[in-house]
Order: structure tokens, then sequence, then C-alpha cells
């Protein structure tokens, strides 16, 4: 009952006293898979939720994009492949 009490009560704090119901069954799944059963916890798990820390990320797992997300590759682009591409598009166009 005290983690759910927190649970309520946390999340009307952070949505600005709106029971949104789709968001309070994410958060408590969330809780339930990290297993938390005490309100020790719960206060724990509010306070890492609030000071911008993930409590069930695990070490050493990257959030960021893949290295492969930025790469652009330098492949000169032929000028028969150009000049039809330009025709398509003008073409496209209607001119």
């Amino acid at each position: 009952n005290e983690v759910v009490n927190l649970l309520v009560e946390y999340l009307l704090d952070v949505t600005g006293q709106k029971f949104q119901r789709a968001y309070v069954e994410k958060v408590a799944a969330a809780w339930n898979r990290l297993k938390i059963t005490t309100r020790e916890q719960a206060q724990k798990q509010i306070e890492a939720e609030r000071s911008g820390m993930n409590a069930a990320k695990a070490p050493g797992v990257s959030t960021g994009l893949p290295e492969w997300y930025d790469y652009k590759p330098n492949t000169p682009v032929s000028e028969e492949l150009l000049a039809k591409a330009l025709a398509r598009q003008k073409k496209a166009a209607g001119k």
C-alpha cells in the first residue's frame, strides 16, 4: 500500500495533479519490473527520476545513437547520373 500511495503521490506531482491512467500504468509497470516493493525503494526511485538519473538503466548500456548513424560516405556522383537525376526532377516538376 505504501508503494502505491507513493506512486500516486509522485505521479500527481509530476503531471500537475492530472491523473493520467496510461502514464500511471507505464510507471507502475516499470516499478514492477524493477521489483520495487518497499517504501524505501520507491523513495530512492523517485529521487533518481527527479535528479535525472534512471536507476533502471543498466551500467555500460549506451542510450545514444549508434556510431553508423552519423556516418556519411564521401562518394562522388558521376556527371551522367547527376544529369539524369536533374532531368527527372525537371520532368516531375512539369518544366
